[in-house]
């Protein structure tokens, strides 16, 4: 707290008051009111309770990272398309590969524990093809009676309002099994030489949704798409906590006494800023005070609170272009997720300078990229948090585990996850711990989304431990040489292209694969020969940038040239790195 500052218990039970008038919207909890966790609480009370001698709040950023919960599943037996074919949820492993709602490749990064104890419903389609998920699985639909909406709901949520329209139209053959709900299918996947079929209709619509009796086995993936959405189903249907960020949103929004307050919700993507807005829309229905004073224009992902003509928006991804808000309040939603900086510099840099009291609510989980925006902030909130840096505006919090800690102590997942055994059951996280000890593969996932620990990589196939242990010093000598390879090729790209070196680092870093029309754009080539062939090109066709595989490789064909000053057998060495690169 600053020296000029005090907490106002009324204006903090007065926030505390706003988000526990409203509902839950998800699982077992949903329509049931929304009391705040002890640690939810707390942020919500010293965000909107510490103020400063002028009345106005002393933070304008709140930067809240912690652990993920767990949810969305579907059955073990559900198909998954893969670039070999099909496989099961069941059978799906961390790094397998399989594909997003645009049909591109992406990566599996994390895979939860079997359970057992979520509702489980049977999602029926027109084509005859049908998915069991369980009552929290989300997916992205079209609610096609009166105005068309864009929605994303939960298995719970389409099967209460189909079973609302049936209600509603039980008398009438005609009408009552009509589809109300479909869901946009996947681009055609078109990969020569693999067995997976065409999807036959640019929709899927839902003919019938039943809760099974029975306890079904389901588990939930994640995927490195930036939409977080994966392709399942033979037909290629695509599927993917946000209660408190929705929250805090209509809290600006609706109670806080600002004239046309601009509030937006922003993401990686538009799709990802709208999980929050579904839910806090939800939350405005289930609430007769908000439902009869808040206009919801669902097809502009726009919510209006009429009293103060003050609206919530969602931003699509190119907003970064668009400039001139006069922002009260921003929610970003995963900002681990953002692939530059440009849309978090428009909406924090100014835009709020106008508002005697603009707030920046930034809620995500850890990740993996340490040269993102999201890093750069989390290093921020930890300089202020162990006092290295003084910034009286910004509120840190940070839940997850030191980088030195035992990942599988109980105790560091207790201080870890404020949730666990509230939200998070412990034997779930135990369920995960063991299987990550079994699959080194999962442990760098368990300790992203379990932890919230920083990872270098999503995946990791070797126990850092174990790797260090078989350190030489020959390794010491070819991370030098390699290093200097890299600054050389470097040199010359940035000689070639007029490109940053920072920028060209992080695509040699990425592995970046290009066409020839973005080589060409980027500068790295000059032209495109035989450009007027006609000729299938596929995406990693023409030209990849720096390949870590061809470095080994031309480092290794080295190996045996010049003096031998060392007794030491490079036979080993050289198998290690064959296997790294391969």
């Amino acid at each position: 707290m600053a020296e000029d500052a005090h907490y106002d218990k009324a204006a903090a039970d007065y926030a505390v008051g706003f988000i526990e008038c409203l509902c839950h919207t998800k699982g077992t909890w949903a329509g049931k009111p929304f009391e705040l966790i002890d640690w939810q609480e707390r942020i919500i009370r010293d965000i909107f309770g510490i103020l400063k001698s002028n009345g106005y709040r002393q933070f304008n950023t709140a930067y809240v990272e912690i652990p993920k919960k767990q949810g969305k599943q579907l059955a073990l037996d559900t198909k998954i398309p893969t670039p070999s074919g099909f496989t099961t949820m069941g059978d799906i492993r961390v790094g397998d590969t399989v594909f997003d709602e645009n049909g591109q490749p992406c990566r599996v990064v994390a895979k939860s524990d079997v359970d057992d104890t979520e509702q489980a419903y049977r999602l029926t389609f027109r084509d005859g093809s049908s998915i069991v998920a369980g009552e929290r699985h989300l997916w992205n639909v079209d609610y096609i009676i009166g105005e068309l909406r864009s929605v994303l709901w939960t298995t719970g949520e389409i099967y209460r309002r189909t079973m609302e329209y049936r209600e509603q139209y039980r008398g009438n053959a005609k009408d009552v099994y009509r589809s109300i709900i479909r869901i946009p299918a996947a681009k055609t996947l078109q990969i020569e030489g693999r067995n997976l079929p065409v999807a036959r209709s640019c929709f899927h619509y839902l003919a019938d949704i039943e809760p099974l009796k029975e306890r079904v086995p389901m588990q939930c993936i994640q995927v490195d798409s930036r939409s977080h959405c994966y392709l399942v189903g033979e037909s290629f249907v695509p599927t993917h906590n946000s209660e408190l960020a929705a929250a805090v949103a209509l809290l600006l929004c609706c109670g806080d006494g600002e004239e046309r307050a601009e509030v937006y919700g922003c993401a990686a993507d538009r799709q990802q800023a709208s999980i929050v807005f579904e839910v806090a829309a939800d939350m405005v229905r289930m609430c007769p005070a908000l439902s009869k004073r808040v206009k919801i224009l669902a097809s502009q992902k726009r919510m209006v609170y009429l009293p103060t003509n003050s609206f919530y928006q969602v931003l699509s991804a190119e907003a970064y272009s668009k400039h001139g808000f006069n922002i009260h309040g921003v929610v970003f939603d995963e900002l681990h997720t953002q692939p530059n900086r440009k849309l978090f510099d428009v909406m924090t840099k100014g835009s709020g300078d106008a508002r005697m009291q603009p707030l920046y609510f930034l809620i995500t989980t850890a990740g993996t990229d340490t040269q993102s925006i999201c890093y750069e902030t989390h290093q921020k909130a930890v300089d202020i948090l162990e006092g290295r840096k003084i910034d009286p505006t910004f509120y840190p919090v940070i839940y997850g585990a030191k980088e030195d800690e035992d990942w599988t102590d109980p105790e560091v997942w207790k201080r870890s996850n404020p949730s666990l055994g509230i939200t998070v059951g412990i034997d779930k996280v135990q369920a995960a711990c063991d299987s990550a000890r079994q699959n080194p593969a999962e442990e760098n996932s368990f300790r992203q989304l379990r932890l919230n620990q920083w990872v270098k990589q999503s995946v990791r196939w070797m126990p850092m431990d174990k790797w260090d242990a078989c350190a030489m010093p020959e390794m010491e000598r070819t991370i030098t040489f390699l290093a200097e390879i890299k600054e050389s090729i470097i040199n010359a790209y940035e000689i070639k292209t007029g490109l940053s070196r920072a920028k060209i680092s992080r695509l040699m870093d990425a592995e970046t694969w290009m066409n020839a029309k973005k080589a060409v754009e980027l500068g790295f080539a000059d032209s495109v020969l035989y450009a007027d062939v006609q000729r299938p090109v596929t995406d990693t066709a023409d030209g990849l940038i720096f390949s870590r595989a061809a470095v080994t490789n031309s480092l290794l064909s080295k190996f045996g040239q010049g003096t031998q000053n060392t007794n030491v057998d490079a036979g080993p060495f050289k198998k290690r790195l064959f296997s790294i690169s391969h």
